[in-house]
């Protein structure tokens, strides 16, 4: 299995990341590669509950789904994710764990269990993506 795991660390507080990845109006300011946008009509960073992310593009919707199965706050969140209609990768986990850099924050952003390389590629291109938007809008 392979790993996508992408750093980058942005001129804002731990505090002004974590909202960033914790409510859903922030996520969906970033939570989309470009020129996709997003909705986040359901997530909540708490253990046991379910999220869903809508990407919208020229096409049909992109939906993310899973569940929230970790939570520091302030720090990490973890979650299953996969795709609605397309379960490609069943045991698929994002984690987004922050970490204190004076007065910056380094975000890791870690997606975990792609079994097919094209998978993989596409997940490293697209999270790539929301990363640099969520540069833009911190």
């Amino acid at each position: 299995m392979k790993d996508v795991v992408i750093k980058r660390t942005y001129d804002a507080s731990i505090d002004e990341v974590y909202k960033a990845i914790s409510d859903p109006k922030e996520l969906e300011k970033w939570m989309a590669p470009d020129p996709l946008t997003s909705k986040v009509p359901k997530f909540e960073a708490k253990v046991g509950s379910d999220f869903r992310v809508e990407m919208y593009g020229d096409k049909e919707p992109h939906i993310g789904v899973g569940e929230i199965k970790e939570v520091i706050p302030g720090k990490k969140i973890s979650m299953t994710w996969n795709w609605e209609g397309a379960p490609t990768n069943p045991n698929s986990v994002l984690t987004l764990e922050l970490q204190s850099k004076g007065d910056k924050t380094e975000l890791t952003l870690t997606h975990s269990g792609f079994m097919e390389q094209k998978d993989f590629d596409m997940h490293m291109s697209g999270w790539t993506s929301c990363m640099e938007k969520l540069s833009k809008v911190l």
